[in-house]
């Protein structure tokens, strides 16, 4: 999978493999920094914590409510395949707007939207009117949705705090979205939709107005583009951002590996709930209990995973969360015992959430400003557009066995990481040495073609 990576050529790698070679040959030290993170990353942070909740409402009533409609693994995949859909279709435009529009104003106005397609979707359940069309519709609108919302909160992010305070900073959001979103939320939405189905979607309908609220709150206007830089198409600001994001070696490997990783994700994640329901027997209040149990370990890792990063660095982080992961995902195969169960979701929870955070703050670390929206999308189309490709393969093998998906999806992944592993450490550590030795100003052009230019004019 990661094949040509390991033999390429260490001539043709970016500024920031330059840098590494004459930085020291110890691996970097990362610099903890305990400064006050400010007034308007607490807005951002309460804006994701109020969204997390709702979003975790929605996460558990979602395939309890598809199940009401359909009991074939198939068409129950067809949800999850609709809500990632839209991130190998339009993310990059998304993506583009992001960078291109006042991001105060383009969130304000996300929010509002999944705000109404919420209600919509909760009227439709009321009055009996919800079909599998009209749930696969509002799947992908949200789906939409979140390819602008996630491209605008990454973007807005680096510039609310100091590149030294990014992994505390993005650990904290996580811990706060993954604290409603994996652990209040679907415990709640489980019991709010055993009361009435429509109950989940209508709050987290209302969640979405409050973070809207504080999202103008936290972030600031952006400033206007001078009159002395021509205008460009969306078109051409994607083309931009995918060429920066492709002449990156480091970033074409993460997102390779990392692809493969939510291709494993999707592929065990889809039967989920059928799991939960047909194999552990579990009710449907209980489901939402299981997966905030499991929920957890996101927590826990996003309020640790600075300090872990500092104290193990990127590599046994990322590298060590994928494994963690791939173990997880087969003891779940393997059990039916609700107890192992929840702890091996837990624990793979807990790796992923690391390794993230490790992951996403690099990445804003290399990442021109002006670039953020575009190539953060270009790479987050490489994990989530790679979500339904394997919910599609987790609904065909959970139509034969339920415990299928997690095993080859466990299996996989050791393989992807055994494959990857050696040359992606080896690309995280020359970056971490290039930052480290680099001046914050040098970090903006990171690409093999500049290297060439800057290799031809020496």
């Amino acid at each position: 999978m990661a094949g040509s990576e390991p033999g390429e050529d260490e001539g043709a790698a970016s500024p920031i493999d330059a840098a590494a070679r004459r930085a020291s040959a110890d691996d970097p030290q990362v610099v903890a920094s305990r400064a006050p993170l400010g007034p308007r990353f607490w807005r951002l942070w309460g804006a994701s914590t109020v969204s997390g909740l709702g979003d975790g409402l929605a996460f558990v009533a979602f395939p309890l409510l598809v199940t009401t409609l359909t009991r074939d693994p198939r068409w129950v995949v067809g949800m999850v395949v609709a809500q990632r859909l839209p991130w190998l279709v339009l993310s990059l435009h998304a993506g583009a707007f992001a960078d291109r529009l006042d991001r105060r104003r383009l969130l304000g106005a996300v929010e509002a939207a999944r705000m109404a397609v919420l209600l919509v979707l909760g009227l439709t359940i009321a009055t009996h009117t919800l079909t599998l069309p009209i749930l696969y519709a509002v799947a992908a609108s949200l789906g939409v949705l979140e390819t602008v919302f996630s491209a605008a909160t990454h973007a807005a992010l680096p510039g609310l705090v100091r590149t030294r305070d990014l992994g505390r900073a993005n650990g904290y959001l996580l811990a706060a979205q993954a604290g409603g979103f994996q652990f209040a939320g679907p415990a709640l939405g489980g019991l709010l939709f055993a009361a009435a189905a429509a109950m989940p979607f209508v709050a987290d309908g209302v969640t979405f107005a409050a973070s809207a609220a504080l999202l103008v709150l936290a972030l600031p206007r952006m400033p206007r583009r001078p009159r002395s830089v021509a205008p460009t198409s969306v078109r051409a600001d994607v083309v931009t951002g995918v060429r920066w994001f492709v002449a990156s070696p480091l970033l074409r490997l993460l997102a390779l590996t990392v692809g493969v990783l939510s291709f494993c994700w999707g592929m065990a994640t889809s039967v989920l709930v059928l799991y939960g329901l047909e194999v552990l027997h579990l009710s449907r209040a209980g489901y939402g209990v299981f997966l905030a149990v499991a929920g957890l370990g996101e927590v826990l890792g996003g309020v640790i995973a600075g300090r872990m990063q500092t104290r193990f660095g990127t590599v046994a982080v990322v590298l060590g969360g994928a494994v963690v992961a791939s173990a997880a995902y087969l003891a779940v195969g393997l059990t039916s015992a609700v107890l192992v169960a929840a702890i091996a979701l837990f624990l793979e929870a807990l790796g992923i959430i690391m390794a993230n955070v490790a992951t996403v703050s690099l990445r804003q670390a290399v990442v021109p400003p002006e670039l953020l929206g575009r190539v953060g999308n270009a790479f987050r189309t490489c994990l989530f557009g790679m979500v339904p490709l394997g919910a599609i393969a987790g609904g065909f093998l959970g139509h034969s066995n339920l415990r299928l998906p997690f095993i080859v999806a466990g299996l996989a992944q050791m393989a992807a990481v055994a494959a990857a592993g050696p040359a992606l450490a080896r690309r995280i550590r020359q970056a971490e040495s290039a930052l480290a030795d680099m001046a914050p100003d040098d970090l903006i052009d990171l690409t093999d073609e500049e290297l060439v230019l800057a290799d031809q004019a020496g």
